[in-house]
């Protein structure tokens, strides 16, 4: 009988009787077990077993578009995984409200969650849970101070609050506290930063806090970790790794790897040589170079090339043509060679036929490998017969994949999904008599205004919309010599509104205008799809009289908008002058621009968000949807 001891667990196992006088060996700490002189069934027993390494875990964004379940599935999985505890880098609550009930109600439930923690939580304020005073106010009753520091096995955890005293700042008194532990710590073995917003990101101006803060850490061993992005990224900055996480239940296109987009549970040991991070995804485990700034360059420049593209048709009102051409452009903006693979999938109805034959893989798709640069364009003829009847129409649905290899021989592959469409042309008219933007909608003839009294193209809580008669959109846009002008008339029997709150989070209307290049437009949706775009965003007032314009700051100069409550509902206007869309794309007018409208209905706190066209930002996207015209254009 053989035994192997690991501190005071046992473990018997029998082996037979051996055919030679073993040896008899310590071995590591914790460690008894027999040793024979000439074989031995083990590599070695060098146990990693050093006293000074521990290790814990680390989770990311919650919310921010907070998905169900997935943050309780994350405790769990903690909890068999047993770490000896846990740190935050932010985002715990949705927030970004001043009703101290309901910023309480949203605590009380992320405390029961933390409640079924085995082990202890580490807090760290994001801009969900740090908003505003108020919010702030509440964290310090119920956490006491928004950052500070604590030692582990000569280890410095050093958690900022990366909200302070506005969103994305590190105020003087919180780096001055910094300096004075760092300077009390200086014989840690390593020091550990933990913050939400990445400071020393592009995104952010450099006037956030974040020199003073790299400027204290020197030279010292220091890692850092934030999230607030939702897509990780691993990086070096000055010889230290910068860690941003990617998410733990919050908002995401969960595009995989290749966009740093997945739920995530990071689990670092800690070592004399410093950390070693191993991500784990909530169905998987992967290393820490995921996603590095390489990868995340080649996939930026796959996405801004659109590999694979396809521009709508645009067809008169009328009978339709029995066959439309459409042209298919498969292009590598890449210096490497790229294997690109698609299927077409007609609708009902509706056949489709490549011009040119392609070479198909084993699965049955069409397969072309791009050489680094090239462009290549595929032929195809579309009969439309009969699903055609002169509303928008998805032809056929093209499945697209994408693969190449990074310098480190990393594969990555991209996945896409688009539609072939045959859309009506809509033309931008003038305006019959001068439009003034005051929320009397009088100048629009009732006739020309676009009705939307369904959920197709809905999202959020579907089941909270009863109906048109629970709130329901007509809308209209027009352009003269100087300004586009839309106008929206809302029909809601229960206006739930507020100052100083996000429209899509209460009732409001959204209109987005792309004025951007067909050829951008066309693309697959990404991150960054409304880039270039602009968003009026309005809510109606609480009572009688005027509403607001969500961050007026960032609407083009010389626009103008409105919101009134009405007895109905409420009415919004809005004129964007057109050298706006000018700026953005010299050849708008011919072009056109792409125009989407959204109505916010929230009852009993349930919201749901109904589109006149899907949101061009989600895998919904009807390529070309919502593009008018000029009138002549």
């Amino acid at each position: 009988m053989r035994f192997l001891i690991f501190s005071a667990a046992v473990l018997a196992f029998s082996c037979g009787a051996p055919a030679h006088e073993p040896e008899k060996s310590g071995g590591p700490a914790g460690l008894e077990i027999e040793v024979s002189k000439e074989a031995n069934p083990w590599s070695h027993l060098e146990m990693r077993n050093d006293p000074k390494a521990f290790q814990f875990a680390i989770v990311a964004d919650r919310t921010g578009g907070a998905r169900p379940g997935v943050f309780e599935e994350a405790i769990r999985k903690l909890n068999l995984l047993q770490p000896e505890f846990v740190m935050s880098v932010g985002d715990m609550i949705q927030g970004y409200s001043t009703d101290r009930r309901q910023i309480d109600s949203q605590w009380d439930e992320f405390e029961g969650l933390i409640k079924k923690l085995e082990m202890p939580y580490f807090y760290v304020p994001g801009n969900h849970d740090c908003s505003n005073p108020e919010m702030t106010k509440a964290w310090k009753e119920r956490f006491g101070r928004p950052y500070y520091s604590f030692v582990y096995h000569g280890v410095l955890f050093v958690c900022l609050n990366s909200q302070d005293p506005e969103m994305h700042h590190i105020g003087d008194a919180q780096a001055k506290w910094l300096e004075d532990t760092l300077a009390a710590h200086k014989d840690v073995r390593w020091t550990l930063v933990f913050l939400h917003s990445p400071l020393w990101e592009e995104t952010f101006s450099k006037d956030r806090g974040w020199e003073r803060v790299e400027k204290a850490l020197g030279d010292r061993k220091y890692t850092v970790f934030s999230g607030h992005f939702h897509s990780y990224l691993k990086q070096s900055r000055n010889g230290h790794l910068f860690y941003t996480l990617a998410t733990t239940g919050g908002g995401s296109g969960l595009r995989g790897q290749a966009h740093g987009e997945f739920d995530q549970i990071v689990w670092v040991t800690m070592t004399e040589a410093g950390p070693v991070v191993a991500n784990f995804l909530l169905d998987a485990i992967h290393d820490d170079a995921v996603r590095t700034p390489e990868s995340r360059e080649l996939v930026r420049l796959a996405g801004s090339g659109q590999m694979v593209s396809i521009a709508p048709v645009i067809l008169d009102s009328g009978n339709p043509p029995d066959t439309v051409h459409m042209e298919l452009v498969l292009t590598n903006p890449l210096a490497i060679p790229v294997e690109l693979k698609f299927s077409v999938v007609p609708a009902g109805g509706v056949t489709v036929r490549l011009v040119e034959p392609l070479p198909k893989s084993d699965d049955g798709r069409y397969s072309v490998t791009l050489q680094p640069q090239a462009r290549r364009a595929v032929g195809l003829e579309i009969k439309p017969g009969t699903a055609y009847s002169g509303e928008a129409l998805a032809a056929a649905t093209l499945d697209c994949e994408a693969k190449f290899l990074t310098e480190a021989k990393r594969p990555i592959t991209l996945r896409s999904s688009m539609q072939a469409m045959i859309m009506p042309r809509l033309v931008l008219r003038k305006p019959g008599s001068p439009v003034t933007v005051d929320g009397d909608l009088s100048e629009w003839p009732s006739g020309e205004m676009i009705r939307v009294d369904s959920a197709d193209y809905s999202i959020g809580k579907k089941d909270s919309w009863k109906g048109p008669e629970d709130a329901s959109f007509s809308w209209a846009a027009s352009a003269d010599d100087e300004f586009l002008y839309v106008a929206v008339d809302v029909t809601d029997e229960s206006v739930q509104a507020a100052k100083d709150v996000p429209p899509w989070k209460q009732d409001g209307i959204e209109v987005r205008i792309d004025p951007r290049p067909a050829a951008v437009r066309i693309g697959k949706p990404d991150s960054d799809a409304d880039g270039g775009g602009i968003l009026i965003a309005m809510s109606p007032s609480p009572s009688a009289g005027a509403g607001w314009v969500w961050q007026p700051e960032q609407l083009p100069d010389g626009t103008r908008a409105i919101c009134v409550r009405t007895k109905s509902g409420y009415r919004a206007e809005a004129a964007v002058p057109l050298d706006a869309l000018q700026k953005i794309n010299p050849k708008w007018r011919d072009d056109g621009v792409r125009l989407n409208v959204a109505m916010d209905d929230f009852d009993g706190g349930q919201g749901v968000q109904i589109w006149w066209q899907p949101d061009w930002r989600t895998p919904l996207n009807l390529p070309g949807s919502g593009v008018f015209l000029p009138s002549g254009g």
